[in-house]
């Protein structure tokens, strides 16, 4: 996918895109075999180029708990707000030995 938006910079996630995703990701490994993963789709006003244009539901970012030796790929959190993802973010990583992470 051709980029012509930058991802986020969200302390501790590094560029974690593949070339054939269908929107880049960064993630953040948080122990063991865990990772948060942010899917970051085109923004709003230009989701026409997405893959996923047509859902009713288009969300921007997308983050995922992932443990990929367990098949866990656990959706927490879809929204246009970045704000709003850091703030997740910050909580699972305060509290990620409390939820067994």
């Amino acid at each position: 996918m051709e980029r012509f938006y930058s991802l986020p910079k969200i302390d501790g996630f590094q560029d974690s895109s593949y070339g054939n995703d269908s929107a880049p990701s960064i993630s953040k490994h948080l122990g063991d075999d865990f990772y948060l993963q942010l899917w970051v789709d085109y923004p709003t006003s230009f989701k026409h180029l997405s893959d996923f244009a047509d859902s009713n539901d288009y969300t921007q970012y997308h983050l995922s708990l992932v443990n990929d030796e367990k098949s866990l790929h656990d959706g927490l959190l879809s929204t246009n707000d970045l704000a709003e993802v850091e703030k997740v973010i910050n909580i699972i990583s305060k509290f990620k030995s409390t939820i067994g992470v």
